[in-house]
């Protein structure tokens, strides 16, 4: 993908992208969900070839959760790549802050690319855990938010 490409980005429709999805999850070595969990998706293109693919959840338009995040294997360590993803995670921000959510939400597996991309998004952590974790990221009042110094956000104790 070039400088003058844009990225597009197209709804997911399972009955013609799910067989293109679960070979690009497969590629990854990932399992495929499930086609009756996914909820509203999008795939990302630049330059006329799909790059990567996501599923947004809204819950009761307050928080939105990005899953289930896979990417066309045969563009896999490109910089198109990490342009194009950091575009679509750009691109579900901006739904779910026009559904009025005031957080997106996020688990993804520690040391991953995702991860990385993530945390220079301005996504913070939830506490450490072996397995995926927990990012997330205010869209309302976003002028006062800034991610903890450590990157780990502290749930509070109960009272």
């Amino acid at each position: 993908m070039s400088k003058e490409a844009p990225v597009h980005f197209v709804p997911i429709e399972l009955e013609r992208d799910y067989p293109m999805l679960c070979k690009w999850w497969s590629g990854h070595k990932a399992n495929p969900p499930a086609k009756i969990i996914l909820p509203r998706g999008w795939v990302a293109a630049g330059s006329g070839l799909p790059i990567a693919a996501c599923f947004l959840y809204v819950a009761e338009r307050k928080i939105a959760v990005i899953e289930y995040m896979t990417t066309n294997p045969q563009v896999a360590h490109s910089r198109e790549l990490w342009i194009t993803v950091c575009a679509l995670y750009d691109y579900l921000e901006k739904v779910a802050k026009d559904e009025g959510c005031q957080a997106i939400i996020s688990f993804v597996k520690p040391n991953s690319s995702e991860q990385r991309i993530m945390v220079r998004m301005g996504y913070a952590t939830s506490d450490d855990d072996p397995g995926h974790k927990l990012y997330g990221k205010p869209l309302q009042n976003q002028e006062k938010w800034t991610p903890p110094a450590d990157g780990v956000i502290k749930c509070p104790s109960p009272s």
